[in-house]
């Protein structure tokens, strides 16, 4: 996995991307700059939990009382 990203002269991410074998993956991302992105820095991107889980082929569990996510192989 390979991932692009590049940063516009105020530090935002003008660009990312995922590869996985070669090819470009369509993931969708927020930003800081995203109406309500929980992403506050300007150097990150956010991406769902199960496109993270299919990224590395593991899945997850979510305990909301202890504020976790737990993947598993």
């Amino acid at each position: 996995m390979t991932i692009h990203a590049k940063k516009d002269v105020d530090g935002s991410l003008s660009f990312f991307a995922i590869y996985k074998n070669g090819d470009v993956l369509d993931i969708p991302y927020t930003t800081n700059t995203d109406e309500q992105s929980v992403v506050h820095c300007t150097y990150l991107a956010g991406i769902s939990v199960d496109d993270f889980a299919d990224l590395f082929d593991v899945t997850y569990e979510i305990d909301e009382i202890a504020g976790e996510v737990r993947f598993f192989k």
